[in-house]
């Protein structure tokens, strides 16, 4: 049997209706904001290129869902400090970035960068 309180956190987490509604940068901004507050740890959320254009429904709800899942894991494992989450967008390339800090633990970030096909692709 499931708690209560287990439930209403897979239901929290399941929130995609923000996309239906509004934005991706504003839906993904709402969720950060709101894993900062329940996790006890400190986000810079930051989002480059999306403008007003939406991306398509598919692509946007894979992106919000990666995030739950990185935030997720984070929470679970990182026993995290501050937690950086970019969004980024540069023609056909959308670019979905976190980092985490913690004791003992640097960030390098990767030079290389994967090429899309054939439309969106996101980088993790």
């Amino acid at each position: 049997m499931i708690s209560k309180s287990r439930s209403a956190r897979i239901a929290w987490d399941l929130r995609a209706g923000e996309l239906v509604e509004g934005d991706l940068e504003s839906a993904l901004r709402e969720y950060v904001e709101e894993w900062s507050e329940r996790a006890r740890v400190p986000v810079e959320y930051e989002c480059r290129g999306l403008g007003d254009e939406r991306l398509p429904a598919p692509v946007e709800a894979a992106l919000y869902r990666v995030a739950q899942e990185a935030l997720a894991n984070v929470e679970k494992h990182a026993a995290a400090r501050r937690v950086s989450v970019l969004l980024e967008r540069e023609a056909a390339l959308v670019r979905l970035l976190w980092r985490r800090t913690a004791a003992g633990l640097t960030w390098t970030p990767s030079r290389s960068r994967p090429r899309p096909r054939n439309g969106w692709a996101c980088w993790a």
